[in-house]
């Protein structure tokens, strides 16, 4: 504190000898009832963001030819190290989907009228030039957020030229 300066406007009154330019009662009052407010509670229980991936690599130079599945639907209204079934009261999760790296070819039907991808799943193909990094991002009803992260790597071709990862059944 400054020489000279008083505690008075701290408590809600003018110093003594000033015209009133001190914070008032009401003031002092209101920055409390914020402060209070903003300080009552906890943080909002996150949820357990979960991203399935299958195939969880493609080969170099796959030039959109392995349908991808991204499921978050493991995904829980609370965080947790283990998989619980949701609670259906718990209100339901968004979700939202984020790639960077490699070029990917989305299914229609992964995507919302507006382009996003937020639903708890994605159908996607990749080019294969170089891995692709999808991040999901999921909200709970009480507004908790978890986002989590997977890379789809890219498998280099056999010495002949054959992509030497199993091929799946459709």
């Amino acid at each position: 504190m400054k020489r000279g300066m008083t505690t008075a406007g701290l408590r809600g009154q003018a110093p003594s000898g000033e015209d009133g330019g001190g914070m008032g009662k009401r003031t002092l009052a209101v920055a409390w009832g914020v402060i209070a407010v903003a300080c009552s509670g906890p943080p909002p229980t996150p949820p357990s963001a979960v991203i399935g991936v299958t195939p969880s690599s493609v080969c170099m130079g796959d030039g959109f030819r392995t349908p991808i599945h991204l499921d978050g639907s493991s995904s829980s209204p609370r965080l947790t190290l283990v998989y619980t079934r949701p609670d259906p009261d718990a209100g339901a999760l968004k979700y939202l989907w984020t790639l960077s790296g490699d070029d990917v070819q989305v299914d229609d039907g992964s995507k919302d009228s507006d382009g996003s991808l937020d639903f708890d799943s994605v159908n996607l193909k990749m080019a294969g030039q170089r891995p692709l990094h999808v991040t999901l991002t999921v909200t709970n009803a009480v507004m908790g957020v978890t986002v989590t992260d997977v890379t789809i790597p890219i498998t280099p071709l056999a010495p002949d030229g054959t992509c030497p990862l199993p091929q799946l059944q459709p």
